[in-house]
């Protein structure tokens, strides 16, 4: 897990706890798949820049 991923969800989770929402899983996994999602996107926008290859740096 990337320090940006941990800081999001650091984030989403302060956010919830200001509203005082309790964590619903739901919207962990919704979270979760979406910000793996995102760095997918990015990752794979970063292997065409990079040269076009498809290795893209996991960690």
């Amino acid at each position: 897990m990337t320090i940006e991923e941990q800081l999001a969800i650091a984030a989403f989770i302060s956010k919830l706890k200001e509203k005082r929402t309790l964590l619903n899983k739901k919207e962990i996994t919704k979270f979760k798949k979406a910000t793996c999602v995102k760095l997918a996107i990015q990752l794979s926008l970063k292997g065409l820049l990079m040269g076009g290859t498809k290795k893209a740096s996991t960690n």
